[in-house]
């Protein structure tokens, strides 16, 4: 059984930005974000994941690396010195001073490996990926502030929490989904959850670099909400949003990637029209919200 029949009213809202990211822009990208960081007062570690990032997409452009021809641990050091860098990028944007608290988490969120550890617990990554769910979700129209179970939602003066959890493979997204639920039951209020899904794409891609990502993350997204078994009775989850980066080395070329955004919603809806309507309202204002964020940000 699938979401769909399981939920019959589930809704979704599938959207991939293609942005166009070089390694030139990804090395202007990281001194402007580690110049912001040190504006805020965050203590940069010395050597800090970003800072790595940056030289290692440097090496590979400038040694002229033939990535589709060469190791696979080069490719991968390369895609996630990217997916760091952008990240960081989007994160500090918009991102108002910080307080103390909050500077601290961005100082822990630049420390980790260069590239993460399959299944291995990351909590800078962790922090990275709160991080970005707040960025995306204030690009998408909300005002988010950091409240338990992760974050705080608002709009029109209507409050949804947010848990947030990073699916760091395959077999693990089931216990990060339970996770989210139950942090949301104790909340005492209906709100989202935001998965982090992209070491779950890159297993993929290491599979078959033909594989359409954004699509199979969209059923993704269909099959984890499904597993949550939910009920109408009491349903504490209103819908999961799927956020996350993919990279994908460019054919001929010898290190030039596309970049995708993937932001897909999933809403539980029931076949309630009230929800219903209130689903595709939602979603059709996060997606126009989202797109004119990334125009600002992204120019063409």
């Amino acid at each position: 059984m699938n979401a769909e029949q399981r939920y019959p009213g589930l809704l979704g809202g599938r959207q991939a930005a293609l942005i166009q990211w070089q390694a030139e822009t990804a090395l202007a990208a990281a001194d402007d974000t580690l110049a912001r960081l040190r504006l805020m007062e965050v203590r940069v570690p010395p050597r800090c994941r970003l800072e790595q990032s940056r030289d290692a997409v440097r090496r590979v452009t400038q040694f002229n690396v033939q990535l589709a021809h060469g190791d696979p641990n080069t490719e991968r050091l390369y895609v996630e010195s990217h997916r760091t860098i952008l990240e960081s990028y989007i994160i500090t944007r918009d991102l108002e001073p910080p307080t103390p608290e909050t500077a601290d988490r961005l100082r822990r969120m630049l420390g980790g490996p260069a590239v993460p550890i399959q299944g291995r617990h990351d909590p800078a990554r962790d922090i990275q990926a709160e991080f970005f769910a707040a960025a995306l979700l204030f690009g998408s129209g909300f005002r988010v502030d950091p409240e338990e179970p992760d974050l705080m939602l608002t709009r029109g003066g209507v409050k949804w929490p947010v848990a947030v959890k990073r699916a760091t493979s395959h077999r693990n997204f089931q216990k990060r989904m339970r996770q989210a639920k139950e942090q949301l039951i104790r909340s005492k209020r209906a709100g989202f959850i935001a998965v982090s899904a992209d070491q779950f794409l890159v297993e993929h891609y290491e599979k078959d670099h033909e594989s359409d990502l954004s699509a199979l993350h969209y059923a993704k997204i269909a099959e984890w909400t499904d597993q949550l078994a939910l009920k109408p009775e009491n349903n504490p989850v209103v819908g999961v949003i799927g956020l996350c980066t993919s990279f994908r080395l460019i054919r001929g070329t010898p290190s030039a990637m596309n970049l995708n955004l993937h932001f897909h919603q999933r809403f539980v809806t029931w076949q309630d029209p009230a929800q219903i309507r209130a689903a595709q309202e939602v979603g059709a204002a996060m997606g126009d919200s989202l797109a004119s964020m990334l125009a600002r940000i992204f120019p063409a």
